[in-house]
């Protein structure tokens, strides 16, 4: 028996290759008839970066910036996955693919592994990086160690050379 696929979970950072991961997620969807759950995880800080932060700006300006910077993703993804899809998907039946918007706070794979419990995911799709940090070469890359420990299979999408730096626009 072939596997089903009823829910994808597609996990953005909304950067500009995000339109290029997303079309494999799309597609998959169509030909599955699945429904897609988008994540935008806001890593934190470091507790080093934290006390760097605060000692320069003060406890309550760090909490102001990071909750600003959610509620301003909570907002822009709609606006941004929506110019995504008139551009893209003209045909319109796109938002019968679209499930939940979510956007969390937290380590992104910690999140990610949960989003897969909390939507019942099928399936995982998320883009993979081409520029690796030295941390990235010790302890890996979200990616990797998403595809280690999820227990549903995941797509990590690398971006051609000549597909980066496709851009959305907030219009």
């Amino acid at each position: 028996m072939l596997p089903t696929v009823k829910t994808i979970l597609y996990c953005t950072q909304m950067g500009p290759n995000a339109p290029y991961v997303f079309r494999w997620a799309y597609a998959l969807a169509k030909c599955c008839d699945a429904r897609i759950h988008v994540l935008y995880v806001i890593e934190g800080l470091t507790p080093r970066q934290r006390a760097m932060v605060e000692g320069y700006s003060g406890h309550s300006t760090l909490s102001q910036v990071i909750e600003q910077a959610e509620a301003e993703a909570a907002e822009r993804l709609p606006h941004r996955l929506e110019a995504f899809f008139e551009s893209e998907a003209p045909d319109e039946d796109w938002r019968s693919h679209i499930g939940e918007l979510m956007v969390a706070r937290g380590k992104a794979l910690e999140q990610i592994l949960e989003h897969v419990e909390s939507t019942g995911a099928d399936l995982v799709v998320v883009g993979a990086h081409s520029s690796v940090s030295m941390v990235e070469t010790i302890i890996g890359s979200t990616a990797q160690r998403l595809t280690e420990k999820c227990r549903v299979p995941v797509l990590v999408v690398r971006v051609p050379e000549g597909q980066r730096a496709l851009t959305i626009t907030d219009g």
